[in-house]
């Protein structure tokens, strides 16, 4: 008999994940106080107090509302994603930008899998923290998480991973706006600097209102064409595994969440989709992702993660300053104003 997708099982059995999915929910809702009172991301806030509060919660009778936060809730976390895309503002900002945060994004990849092969990091942990980085931090590695077959050890790496992306780009948030600075760098040429290079759109945002003189739309319309780019490459990486025993298993050959993603940045790029709208389902997106980082967090093995932390920390490391140069030599080269 076929088995029951999670979301069947959980219409069937709300008792059995409600009280998981309470916790999730909760932990992210303390996570955007956080947010609000301190002006610290909430998505590393929601992963540090899932993993505090892990050993409190551990009863086997929660486990399936973490599991399916982690799943079911993630996968539409990423479709309502696209609702931050419009194509008419990507195409804003020029053609020879749209090439710039291009390169870049595709070049941080394939630098970061490189590394990863050297480092001698399984593909799909490779995967993950190239992806971090060069597309859109936690979102693009629970995108990418989302299609894996993952075990108990993947959900630790992915944990590891979101973890160390969130605490390199929260120092880069602080550190290139005074190396915009110090370059002299228009409004315009450090907003691109800053959406091509830093991996959390709220690091992008950060960075651009640090700059200030309207910097931050910028970066925000950079980051959106690099998160764009998660659709094509995690198709491409699907694809790329059914002909090749060395990589990794993705789960379905096309994701619906992907179909769906693509979907929704189609009828945001309609232009009749109402503002408010938009903005309410751009929020559930985030909150979804912060019950999602919950559930993984909460079922996270600090031990069993620190083993192949200082690998992915180097490969983060690395092609994070890839980034940031690569961005600031295509800036010059164009000469974009």
């Amino acid at each position: 008999m076929p088995s029951i997708p999670a979301a069947l099982q959980a219409a069937r059995h709300p008792v059995r994940v409600l009280p998981g999915l309470t916790v999730c929910a909760g932990i992210a809702l303390l996570a955007e106080l956080f947010d609000r009172l301190t002006s610290w991301p909430a998505i590393p806030a929601a992963l540090a107090l899932a993993i505090l509060l892990a050993p409190l919660v551990s009863r086997q009778s929660l486990q399936e509302g973490f599991d399916l936060s982690g799943t079911t809730i993630l996968r539409l976390g990423i479709v309502l994603l696209g609702a931050q895309l419009t194509v008419g503002e990507i195409v804003g900002i020029g053609p020879l930008a749209i090439v710039v945060i291009s390169l870049t994004t595709l070049m941080s990849l394939g630098l970061g899998m490189a590394i990863g092969r050297r480092l001698k990091l399984d593909y799909s942990t490779s995967l993950l923290g190239s992806v971090g980085v060069a597309i859109c931090g936690a979102s693009a590695i629970l995108a990418v998480s989302a299609t894996l077959k993952n075990s108990r050890n993947r959900q630790n790496e992915i944990a590891v991973i979101i973890a160390i992306v969130t605490i390199v780009g929260s120092i880069a948030m602080l550190a290139y706006p005074e190396i915009a600075e110090a370059l002299s760098l228009n409004p315009t040429s450090a907003g691109l600097f800053f959406g091509t290079s830093l991996h959390e759109m709220v690091h992008a945002v950060g960075a651009g209102l640090i700059f200030g003189s309207g910097t931050e739309e910028i970066s925000t319309t950079a980051k959106l064409l690099r998160i764009l780019w998660l659709a094509p490459i995690l198709y491409f990486f699907i694809q790329r595994s059914g002909h090749s025993s060395n990589h990794v298993q993705f789960r379905y050959p096309i994701p619906s969440f992907l179909v769906g993603f693509l979907i929704m940045a189609g009828i945001s790029s309609t232009g009749k989709v109402p503002t408010e709208l938009l903005y309410f389902l751009r929020e559930v997106a985030h909150f979804c992702f912060l019950m999602a980082i919950a559930g993984i967090g909460l079922r996270m093995d600090i031990r069993n993660s620190l083993f192949s932390s200082s690998k992915i920390l180097i490969q983060i490391s690395i092609v994070s300053l890839f980034s940031l140069f690569c961005s600031i030599i295509f800036v010059y080269v164009f000469n974009i104003h």
